[in-house]
Formats: structure tokens, sequence, C-alpha cells
């Protein structure tokens, strides 16, 4: 009978673990990245700064965001739907090809759990260009500076022709 009990509960130790990862039980880890878009050239793209914070409140941010000057132009951005009351948040072109997005609050955060938008970025793909750009992250820092980053890719359509 204990063989049986003690075969029975390796099985569930083995088993559970891969049960729950296939059927996407397990917690992720904390995720930063800019999504990717499609645009024809001569368009206006926005694309997101993006946050998964499984497992950290995020209450501060501070980083980078550099793009192709070769085929984007940045145009402007708004905020996205994850707002925590930011104190004070700000996303400004620092220099042709380098953003900087900073901000931060004192008594509320982004919720562990949470995913969503902190940002929308608009560019303007140039005339005449195809291929792609990358919009990169860089120089990441405070509550963020763990997270996994991932860089974003706006794929050009075709040359514009209007």
């Amino acid at each position: 009978m204990k063989r049986i009990l003690f075969f029975m509960l390796t099985v569930v130790m083995l088993v559970l673990p891969a049960m729950a990862e296939t059927m996407n039980l397990t917690a992720q880890g904390d995720r930063i990245w800019i999504s990717s878009a499609t645009a024809a050239a001569g368009d206006l793209v926005t694309v997101d700064l993006m946050i998964e914070n499984a497992k950290t409140e995020v209450d501060a941010i501070t980083l980078s965001i550099s793009y192709d000057t070769s085929k984007l132009q940045f145009v402007d951005w708004a905020d996205g739907e994850l707002d925590p009351n930011w104190v004070m948040f700000n996303v400004n072109e620092k220099s042709i090809g380098e953003i900087s997005v900073g901000g931060f609050c004192v008594k509320t955060a982004i919720q562990t759990g949470s995913k969503g938008s902190i940002a929308r970025l608009n560019f303007k793909v140039k005339a005449d260009v195809s291929g792609s750009g990358t919009i990169s992250l860089d120089k990441i820092r405070d509550d963020v500076e763990t997270f996994t980053s991932e860089n974003g890719q706006i794929t050009i359509a075709g040359a514009l022709t209007r």
C-alpha cells in the first residue's frame, strides 16, 4: 500500500507542474516591450509601450526608446490605459532618434498582475521607404529595471501611393 501511495504521489508531483505549464497556469515573469505594427510608407502609426508585471509593483519608471530615423519620425504620444495616477509622467524626444520616458507616483502604483499600455507612441513612416524600422528599449531603470524587455518593429507595407 505504501508503494502505491508513494508511486501516486510521485506521479502527481511530476505531472501537475507539466499540466500547469500546458494550461498556462504558472505565473509569468515581468516584461516590458514595444508593440509591433504594420503601416504603409507615409502613414501615421501607433505603437504601445507595454508592461506585464506579474511579480513587481510599479510606481516609478525611467527608460529610453530609440528608433530608426531613416524610416520613422516621432510625432507625439498619449497616455496608455495603465495610469496609476502618476505624480509626474512624461515622454519627450531628447534628441532625434531617442525618446525619454519617465514617471513616478507616491501613494499608488501599477499593481502586480497588470498588463497593458503605459504610453502610446505615434510615428510617421517616411515616404518612399520599405522594409522595417526597429523601435528599441534602452537604459531601463527604476521598478522595471529587471523586467525582460523586447523591442518593437514597424513593418512597412509598401511605398506611398497617394
